[in-house]
């Protein structure tokens, strides 16, 4: 089968965020597959490491696990300071939440928090780790976002 993406082209390790399920535990394991290395970020520790031990046993990876929460504040520096001097060739910034709700149902600080999760952890992590990058001249950034999080007035 032909390779989907060369890890000699980005760096040897992959950094995912929301890496516990759905699209981010997928990118884990194609990413696993393809020879990386991996960052697995989530706030579910127990399935990160469930997920991490399957692939470190089917694709003789190397990973490291983050239980991190991005819709907290102190998050993303917690992910930067766990991964400082590692060489992440490729961001997977995958963390989201969705699920419509009137607007006004919902406080101030669950909007900041759907915010910092959203739209804040996915600018501070690029800016981290693309200034790394561009500095390597080599490295990849994917954005994904929640589908589902639009707000309805009424």
């Amino acid at each position: 089968m032909k390779s989907l993406i060369d890890n000699k082209q980005f760096g040897p390790w992959a950094l995912v965020t929301g890496a516990s399920s759905g699209i981010g535990e997928g990118f884990a394991r194609c990413l696993a597959q393809e020879g990386f290395q991996l960052i697995l970020v989530a706030r579910r520790k127990h399935e990160l490491e469930t997920l991490g031990h399957e692939l470190a046993s089917h694709y003789n990876t190397r990973y490291k696990i983050i239980q991190a929460d991005l819709s907290i504040e102190s998050a993303v520096n917690e992910v930067v300071e766990q991964t400082w001097g590692m060489e992440i060739g490729l961001l997977i910034s995958n963390a989201g939440t969705g699920g419509a709700a009137r607007f006004f149902d919902r406080s101030l600080e669950e909007l900041q928090s759907i915010i910092r999760l959203n739209a804040v952890s996915h600018s501070l992590l690029t800016h981290h780790f693309a200034k790394k990058m561009v500095d390597r001249r080599r490295g990849g950034i994917l954005l994904t976002g929640a589908m589902g999080s639009a707000w309805r007035i009424h």
